[in-house]
């Protein structure tokens, strides 16, 4: 999986992007947005640099999201990698070990503090990131994600899965243990098609 539009541009909107070398609230030296490894004051970079950064580190995050194994829908993945990208590996397990979901919720805004002290740009990050997490996934057209074609047209894939459903009754897959793995090659070619928009 990776983050949809919204957690991106959640990430984006609280990270800001500054192309000179700055110190964070707790006093990290931090570029692009909200970029930390190997950064030194005096840094200068380029508008390019500071994206391919942040899609680096919006990589580094999605992985440590999917080490939860966890079974997320779009915006709770998203905004848990959010959530990481900004307080880090540790917190995120520190959120997620041994709760169920609804927990998860309830106990993500307590994020609030660096130094010690509450700060309102956290408050109202873990406000914005609670929103999506609970923002219901009513479609599949809901599951875009970012650079990936992923919007799915449902009547097309509807009358993709009727032609597949009347091939199984037909016995057009066979029999035995190839049976289920035809079937698979079938589903995934279809997916295939729609998503390249045929």
């Amino acid at each position: 999986m990776k983050i949809n539009k919204e957690g991106l541009e959640l990430i984006k909107k609280f990270e800001g992007c500054r192309l000179t070398a700055y110190k964070d609230a707790v006093g990290i030296p931090t570029i692009g947005y909200g970029h930390i490894s190997g950064v030194s004051m005096g840094m200068h970079i380029t508008q390019e640099q500071a994206d391919k950064m942040l899609e680096q580190d919006i990589h580094r995050f999605e992985m440590y999201v999917d080490e939860l194994k966890l079974n997320l829908n779009i915006n709770q993945y998203s905004a848990l990698v959010s959530f990481a990208f900004n307080v880090g590996y540790k917190n995120l397990h520190q959120l997620c070990d041994g709760r169920t979901i609804k927990q998860i919720a309830d106990h993500i805004q307590l994020y609030n503090r660096a130094g010690g002290k509450i700060l309102q740009g956290l408050v109202n990050r873990r406000k914005q990131e609670y929103d999506l997490f609970m923002k219901p996934v009513s479609s599949l057209n809901q599951s875009e994600t970012t650079g990936t074609v992923s919007k799915v047209n449902e009547e097309e894939l509807n009358n993709a899965l009727k032609v597949i459903a009347k091939a199984v009754i037909a016995d057009y897959f066979g029999s035995g243990n190839n049976r289920k793995e035809n079937i698979y090659k079938s589903v995934q070619n279809e997916v295939n098609k729609i998503l390249k928009g045929r």
